[in-house]
């Protein structure tokens, strides 16, 4: 059980990395919900920016070490060992970049009051359960990679990650 509930709270910050920044769309309409403070503000956006920038370094990092996979895939005598070693390093990088999500989770909940950690909480458990418009069909997958061209995707009820 405890196993499933970490699965949905990468679930959730993984969605809740795709918010878009505190100067609009989604993303502001949820500062709005959480009434935060001028300084909560200030913080908010500097840890989602943070946040942000990890997230590109760190899908860039997935993405060249994808082309690197392909071109050992065409080899014309494929290494095995060779391949085993990219796809290793391909899911300790992914695994990565859903633990830059967690971090930022925890961080922002530093900066909210108990009613503040509610509202943010019930934002990312409707997004992991499709009740998102960017989960409007209802899958319980979410594409990390969507927006920038990588691949990884996390089935939030099993955990496995591709």
């Amino acid at each position: 059980m405890m196993w499933n509930r970490a699965v949905l709270m990468i679930g959730f910050l993984s969605l809740a990395a795709q918010a878009q920044p505190p100067g609009g769309g989604e993303g502001r309409g949820l500062i709005s919900r959480l009434n935060l403070t001028d300084v909560q503000e200030r913080q908010f956006t500097e840890l989602t920016t943070a946040h942000r920038k990890s997230m590109v370094r760190q899908q860039s990092e997935i993405r060249l070490a994808q082309i690197d996979l392909e071109q050992l895939m065409d080899a014309g005598i494929p290494d095995r060992s060779a391949i085993t070693a990219k796809m290793r390093e391909i899911s300790d990088l992914r695994h990565q970049l859903n633990l830059l999500t967690l971090d930022h989770l925890f961080n922002v909940e530093e900066i909210l009051d108990p009613q503040q950690k509610e509202t943010w909480r019930e934002h990312h458990r409707g997004r992991a359960r499709g009740n998102h418009p960017m989960n409007r069909d209802g899958r319980s997958l979410h594409d990390c990679g969507k927006r920038n061209g990588t691949r990884g995707h996390a089935d939030l009820q099993t955990g496995e990650v591709y």
